[in-house]
């Protein structure tokens, strides 16, 4: 299984405006599909003031993703699977009054998406790739995506296996 995530914005930074960043599954290969994203949000606190769960838009049927400020992590979830490519939700960040810097970097990190425990007939937990987008004052916003980590498999380099096992 794989699933591929990005990062985008048409968004400048600019003291006191909102930069708007959209989540998006890129790819979805994964057996019936997925309904669970975990990840960790990372964005600078002295560009931006601190966000909470009011900061996320949901898209496409996603329900609103909770979060937790104190360890950064999100988690988002629909109650049908998804097998293809669509944006998940946006976050509103609000650039404080006086920032001292041209760029600055949202990121999500230690992403995993699920449809549910193997036992069920669901994919078990997949690592996804980091992603980031890189807000500019004077530029186009600049997406990047890394691969995902390997975890030892050697197979695909997308699954994360040992999560449960089918009882024969």
């Amino acid at each position: 299984y794989s699933v591929r995530m990005s990062l985008t914005s048409n968004s400048k930074l600019n003291a006191g405006d909102t930069v708007t960043v959209s989540v998006n599954l890129t790819s979805v290969n994964a057996g019936n599909g997925i309904d669970t994203i975990t990840a960790e949000l990372n964005y600078d606190t002295n560009v931006f003031e601190e966000i909470s769960s009011s900061n996320f838009t949901a898209s496409n049927g996603w329900k609103t993703p909770s979060y937790a400020a104190s360890s950064k992590m999100l988690t988002v979830q629909k109650d049908s699977k998804v097998k293809s490519a669509e944006t998940i939700f946006t976050i509103s960040l609000k650039a404080k009054n006086s920032i001292n810097t041209n760029s600055t970097t949202i990121s999500l990190k230690e992403i995993t998406a699920s449809g549910g425990r193997i036992t069920d007939g669901g994919t078990g937990d997949i690592t996804v790739n980091n992603t980031s987008v890189t807000i500019n004052k004077n530029q186009n916003a600049t997406s990047n995506t890394e691969n995902p980590t390997n975890n030892g498999n050697t197979n695909s380099g997308n699954c994360v296996y040992g999560r449960g096992f089918k009882a024969l």
